[in-house]
């Protein structure tokens, strides 16, 4: 009978969670909550929105924004995913999109911009909200996010992140006009360059606070990098990166380079729900490190100092791996060579050669080659000069003997004698000239090296001091525009092992999805899990994502009293679920407690 009874409760509970519910102890609904569902490159996500969540302090970071925010970012790398995801009815903003690449093109000497999203609600009590989504790097804005040199002429900001974001600010600051700002709220994000610019723009509304108060705004950013070197304060920003990406290592900390707000370093792969979702929505394990150690390293090594990139080869460089990490068809490595390499190999002839190659494998044979040549070269030409430039007496006695049938035929010791002090320097030069030409006689296949290395023909001994002088300026040359190019294969081309499926894993969008998910809770990210028992929810997360625990083995959940939204499936199917506090929870979506047949003695009766 007492079987029977829980069961009928249990079914009861399933009924009432058919329908997605919102109450408050059988008071008005608020705030009022909607479920999103929404797609980004290469996967789908979702969250739980309430307009609440704009219209708290902006001092208390909130993982439910953090979840809203990293979906959003992840979304505007695709125009209609994001006015999507910002237009549709359960979020109910009207969504503008701005500077997408089928409205302003981007060139290699024309990059530093950003497209965005601007999603605009008006409650009715007046309150103005806006989404500020900035999208992350696309195509030839590789090459702004490498734009480093000569940061003093921005006010110490990353010239390429520092010039797109004063261009949205541009447009925003006639949009964020529209209400008085006491009654403006508004939320920055981005992910990676998109980080970049929301963070500067974050900091630069909240620090003015004429347009809207800082209390009002909103940063949340994901893979932000570095972006000025007085970035400092702004205590309303967050920003998120993974442990294992690269890209927030840009421009090194060392140069002075810091972010406004407060960061979350966060070792996102080494959470077995984001293991687990990750390989469930891609069918890959994620390939992201740990740290970032090496990659430190290889930038040190392209970079040692700032000055590094304020000149010719250490910009060539930055443009070299910009382009190595956008793998972009916009621009060819014969293109970039034609834009940035004459600066570096300043040597014509070596320059026409590097222009004669195809590829960055091609070019780098090429200067591996001739590095290694010109030291042989070096030496074969130093020693030639030492052999050649000077006279052995005893070598040139025994050539005035050999031929001094030739040269005065029937004369006496006495007269050759008398007639070779009369034309010693004449003699000398004939000995050189003719040692020469049997040393040139000898060596031809060197010297069409030499030819071929430094376009200095040798055809006089004369010709040897500007062979040496070419050497000793192309060798450098060769040398440091090889050890570049090299570093940059090593870090961007897959056929060498390189790390560029950890660094692109560490780095993209899904990483941070999944990953800020798994943090705090979101969609998906606990479904089916057989390894979960008891789990706590932070105070910072008061909404359960879609599906989020699903079918899995949780049996106890802390920290419920401060949960105020379920989703749709949230705890589906927890048959171990035992203990949850729900007195706090104001929404349930659909089938969120569907089948956990052990909460029948829970405290559900509001539900």
């Amino acid at each position: 009978m007492k079987k029977a009874l829980l069961s009928l409760i249990a079914v009861l509970l399933a009924m009432t969670a058919i329908c997605g519910c919102a109450f408050a102890d059988g008071k008005a609904a608020k705030p009022v909550y909607s479920e999103v569902v929404g797609s980004y490159p290469g996967g789908t996500t979702g969250f739980v929105y309430s307009d609440d969540m704009l219209l708290q302090s902006s001092y208390e970071m909130s993982g439910d924004l953090a979840k809203m925010a990293v979906a959003v970012s992840g979304a505007a790398y695709n125009e209609s995913q994001i006015q999507n995801m910002l237009g549709n009815n359960e979020m109910g903003f009207t969504c503008t999109t701005y500077d997408y690449e089928g409205s302003l093109p981007r060139t290699l000497e024309n990059n530093d911009y950003v497209a965005y999203s601007v999603g605009e609600k008006v409650l009715p009590d007046g309150k103005h909200l806006y989404l500020v989504v900035i999208r992350g790097t696309s195509g030839l804005e590789w090459f702004s996010n490498f734009n480093m040199a000569n940061a003093e002429k921005y006010g110490g900001y990353h010239p390429g992140f520092y010039l797109a974001a004063q261009r949205v600010k541009q447009n925003l600051n006639s949009i964020l006009c529209a209400g008085s700002p006491e009654n403006t709220y508004v939320l920055f994000t981005g992910h990676s360059r998109g980080a970049a610019v929301a963070n500067i723009l974050a900091a630069q509304y909240s620090q003015s606070g004429s347009i809207v108060p800082a209390d009002h705004i909103h940063g949340y950013t994901f893979a932000c990098p570095l972006v000025g070197k007085n970035a400092v304060g702004c205590s309303n920003i967050y920003n998120f990166n993974n442990t294992g990406d690269a890209i927030p290592l840009v421009p090194l900390e060392d140069w002075g380079y810091t972010r406004y707000g407060i960061d979350y370093d966060c070792g996102f792969t080494a959470s077995p729900a984001f293991t687990m979702r990750y390989y469930t929505e891609f069918g890959a394990d994620n390939a992201s490190t740990p740290d970032t150690i090496a990659y430190e390293i290889a930038i040190k090594t392209l970079f040692p100092e700032e000055s590094t990139v304020n000149e010719p080869l250490g910009h060539f460089g930055a443009m070299l791996l910009a382009w190595g990490l956008s793998k972009t068809n916009e621009v060819s490595f014969h293109e970039l060579m034609v834009r940035y390499g004459k600066d570096v190999f300043t040597a014509e002839f070596l320059y026409d050669q590097v222009l004669e190659k195809t590829g960055i494998k091609a070019v780098y044979q090429l200067l591996s080659d001739d590095s290694s040549m010109y030291t042989k070269q070096r030496s074969f030409l130093e020693q030639a000069k030492r052999d050649l430039g000077s006279v052995s007496q005893e070598e040139f006695n025994t050539w005035l003997v050999q031929n001094k049938s030739t040269f005065l035929p029937g004369s006496t010791e006495e007269e050759y004698a008398q007639w070779v002090d009369d034309n010693r320097a004449a003699l000398t030069n004939q000995f050189k000239q003719g040692r020469f030409d049997r040393w040139l006689s000898e060596n031809q296949s060197t010297l069409r090296e030499i030819h071929k290395t430094t376009g200095q023909l040798i055809e006089e001994y004369d010709d040897l001091n500007p062979a040496l002088s070419a050497i000793f300026t192309l060798a450098p040359i060769a040398w440091d525009a090889g050890t570049v190019i090299g570093c940059i294969i090593d870090i961007t081309d897959n056929s060498t092992g390189s790390p560029i499926a950890a660094i692109m894993d560490g780095h993209k969008t899904a990483t941070y999805i999944i990953g800020i998910h798994a943090r705090y809770f979101g969609f998906c990210v606990y479904e089916n899990s057989s390894d979960i028992s008891d789990i706590h929810i932070p105070s910072c997360v008061k909404t359960i994502g879609y599906h989020c625990f699903a079918g899995s083995s949780v049996s106890a959940v802390s920290g419920f009293e401060h949960v105020t939204a379920v989703a749709e499936s949230a705890f589906s199917g927890c048959t171990e679920l035992s203990a949850c506090a729900t007195d706090a929870v104001e929404y349930v979506g659909d089938r969120a407690f569907y089948n956990c047949f052990s909460l029948a003695s829970a405290p559900l009766d509001h539900v």
